[in-house]
């Protein structure tokens, strides 16, 4: 069996140390019958992290100079820690940790599609000599993300999520499901060059160039997977981005009771499909003033069905004597109370957080009100389709999440121009039924197009980082992906102290929690130790102060926190799976 990771460095140590040959291969021929496969990045759909070593993440090369800049700083550091007298595997774990206390980081447990762009090791150094922080993607400060907050579905912008108490909605690619995760890092990144990028359907985001789309491709063998791509990459092909991932259904959650504050007293109400019914007739057609609340409508039975609900909810009101542009007035003091907290006019209505998170059948009758009354149905076997209009940006937001927790998404643009009263801009929506845009691809995943990206000029830009899941929500749908370069960035540092390359890789593979729990993926720093003859993980996130205390205690096979393997790398090698390396 041929040596794995056979390099020249490697190779010459092997000379020096004969026994260790004929001990390592008898080792692993014993252990496993297969022969090791060389691991092809590119045919088995996954990025080729090598390059992550070469290039900067602007696509240039990492100049002998810069490398040698990298170099004289990290050999600077290991004189002020009284290393380089010692053997290289005491370098090794002194450099690490002195790097886990200069970075601020977190960890980062899941690569859902097994497939990174990770940050190079000079990005990286650049950053740890102005912040130390190891965000990647750039958001601007307006982009809107679907959180949730003591049981509350809320939409908040990304530069009011420092020090947030809440959770963001993100996907968990390997169950299918949808998951609230915590923030780990919020960061401010400065002012930045921004691309609006415009999505079919509608949805718009402002981003850097570095800024990463889930995409789903389908192959014969290997069928539906996910790859991640740049921004860039779409800027420098100049064609669309299709299928990229996106929101289909999200889930509800089914809060029922409500304690509202209206006036001076708290108020708790339990609301049933008649409340839904007579909200979303206010919302499209209703209008307050300081002590009187009304609900207009033309249409006989929808206002039929109005006064049913107001009399079935033993709601006092009166009803206008004329027919046309005819209007029910709400006496009910209570009732006009909780009305106006869905805003006085077209203008200013809006839907509370938390009506966005009742179960989705009040949902549904809220919904198909408001389209009752502010919106449009077209039968016709060919179209099929229906729709609605609002002047009110935070109306318009929130309808497109209940429309995203009913599993019914449309089109959403804002029309500048229109024929319509007044100067004001129109939010539009439309769904076609028959479009096979809202197809499942996943559970709760659809996919859309990037259609067109353009340059806008400089921005103040946000970065967050999410627990577990690489990923977050955003309000228009779209699925947003962050990512992690560290462990490359550590092995990298590792051969600038003179570790051979044969002898230092990133493992990326499962991982598993303290109670045996499947935890996701992970990129991991692994070290081959000369003086114990084994491999063992050095952290700098994931369980990282329980896992580099049993540096050259427990090895990486015997670490439990650790499961299979998807490959390893360095800027040489690449090879995929278990069956390599004493088993790691």
């Amino acid at each position: 069996m041929n040596l794995i990771f056979w390099t020249k460095k490697l190779r010459d140590l092997f000379f020096k140390r004969p026994e260790f040959i004929e001990q390592f291969n008898n080792y692993v021929s014993n252990k496993y019958k297969s022969k090791v496969i060389r691991y092809n990045a590119r045919s088995e759909g996954y990025e080729d992290i090598r390059n992550v070593f070469i290039y900067k993440n602007n696509g240039t090369k990492i100049s002998k100079e810069e490398k040698n800049e990298m170099k004289e700083y990290f050999t600077n550091r290991l004189i002020s820690l009284n290393l380089l007298d010692k053997e290289i595997d005491d370098q090794v774990i002194g450099i690490s940790k002195w790097l886990n206390k200069k970075f601020k980081y977190r960890t980062d447990i899941s690569n859902y599609g097994r497939n990174e762009y990770w940050s190079s090791p000079w990005d990286m150094y650049e950053q740890l000599r102005n912040k130390g922080y190891i965000l990647d993607d750039c958001l601007t400060g307006d982009t809107k993300i679907i959180s949730k907050r003591n049981g509350i579905y809320e939409i908040k912008r990304i530069d009011e999520l420092k020090d947030y108490k809440g959770k963001v909605l993100s996907y968990n690619f390997k169950t299918q499901q949808y998951e609230f995760k915590k923030i780990l890092n919020w960061v401010y990144k400065g002012k930045k060059e921004v691309y609006k990028n415009r999505f079919l359907g509608g949805a718009e985001i402002k981003s850097t160039k570095d800024h990463k789309f889930f995409r789903l491709y389908r192959s014969h063998k290997k069928g539906l997977y996910f790859k991640v791509n740049k921004l860039s990459d779409f800027i420098n092909n100049k064609r669309g981005f299709k299928s990229v991932a996106c929101v289909n259904k999200i889930p509800s959650l089914n809060n029922n009771t409500n304690n509202i504050i209206l006036g001076d007293k708290e108020n708790t109400f339990i609301l049933d499909n008649e409340d839904m019914f007579i909200i979303g007739q206010y919302i499209s057609e209703g209008w307050s003033t300081n002590k009187r609340v009304f609900i207009s409508g033309d249409n006989k039975e929808i206002r039929e069905k109005l006064i049913f609900c107001l009399k079935k909810k033993n709601i006092k009101f009166s009803e206008s004597k004329r027919k046309k542009h005819s209007y029910v007035e709400i006496f009910d003091k209570e009732y006009r109370l909780f009305l106006k907290l869905f805003g006085n006019n077209s203008f200013s209505k809006d839907i509370p957080s938390f009506i966005l998170s009742l179960p989705r059948k009040l949902l549904t009758e809220l919904y198909i009100s408001f389209i009752l009354g502010d919106g449009f149905v077209d039968k016709t076997e060919k179209n099929r389709i229906y729709g609605w209009c609002t002047v009110s940006a935070n109306l318009n937001e929130k309808l497109m999440l209940i429309s995203a927790i009913l599993g019914e998404i449309p089109c959403n643009y804002l029309q500048k121009e229109h024929q319509g009263w007044g100067n004001s801009p129109i939010w539009r929506a439309e769904y076609c039924l028959n479009s096979s845009r809202h197809k499942d691809v996943l559970n709760g995943i659809s996919k859309t197009s990037l259609l067109h990206s353009t340059k806008i000029g400089k921005e103040k830009v946000y970065d967050i980082e999410i627990e577990d899941n690489h990923n977050f929500v955003l309000s228009n749908g779209i699925i947003s992906h962050n990512c992690d370069g560290y462990s490359c960035m550590m092995v990298y540092v590792w051969g600038l102290i003179g570790v051979p390359v044969g002898r230092r890789f990133v493992r990326a593979g499962d991982v598993y929690d303290k109670n045996g729990k499947y935890a996701g993926g992970h990129a991991t720093a692994c070290y081959w130790n000369e003086r114990y003859n084994e491999v063992f993980p050095i952290e700098g996130s994931y369980y990282a102060n329980d896992v580099n205390a049993e540096y050259e205690k427990k090895p990486l096979k015997e670490n439990e926190l650790y499961g299979d393997v998807w490959f390893y790398t360095n800027e040489e090698n690449s090879y995929r799976g278990n069956k390599f390396w004493g088993g790691i």
